[in-house]
């Protein structure tokens, strides 16, 4: 009986033991950005949401006041965004290593040459269309202003209880 009561706590015993290595541990989270850059990066995308929908108001009621009015704001936030992916290119410097760090560096200096790059390519287009109010031109300032969301938005890091489930423009 000695035994079989020995066999089985010896056989629980293992498992737990195995369990407590600390090759098992969970590897401590990488440093996110800091919290007031990503504050100022959803704060950001929150204002380019609501000048698109300001611009689809505009649009809609063919009002071309108020549409040079947003474009002029649209263009200051590309702006902004563009002084912001210098900034952030500056800040990563060139890698000379070889480590992974690194890589790492180098890989973070490409993404934000090319988000510089984009961003460039987009205001240039974007003050081209500037002041044409034809259908095509709105459409295609539209399009334009939801690409400088969408790589504003590439930045932010995956925040799922920031993203609302109730509707597509629960902005305003």
């Amino acid at each position: 009986m000695k035994r079989i009561a020995l066999a089985a706590l010896f056989a629980l015993a293992v498992p737990a033991a195995a369990s407590a290595d600390s090759w098992k541990e969970p590897r401590p989270m990488p440093p996110q950005a800091a919290p007031q850059y990503r504050a100022d990066d959803l704060r950001d995308v929150r204002d380019l949401d609501r000048l698109l929908a300001r611009y689809d108001e505009a649009a809609r009621l063919r009002d071309r006041r108020a549409l040079a009015r947003v474009e002029e704001r649209i263009l200051a936030a590309i702006d902004g965004e563009l002084f912001e992916a210098r900034q952030a290119l500056q800040r990563c410097g060139t890698a000379a290593g070889h480590g992974r760090a690194d890589r790492v560096d180098a890989r973070r200096a490409e993404q934000a040459r090319l988000e510089v790059r984009r961003l460039s390519e987009l205001r240039a287009e974007f003050a081209g269309l500037q002041g044409r109010f034809g259908w095509r031109a709105v459409e295609r300032k539209h399009a334009v202003t939801a690409e400088v969301i969408r790589v504003a938005r590439a930045d932010l890091p995956f925040q799922p209880w920031s993203q609302s489930a109730t509707a597509w423009n629960d902005h305003r």
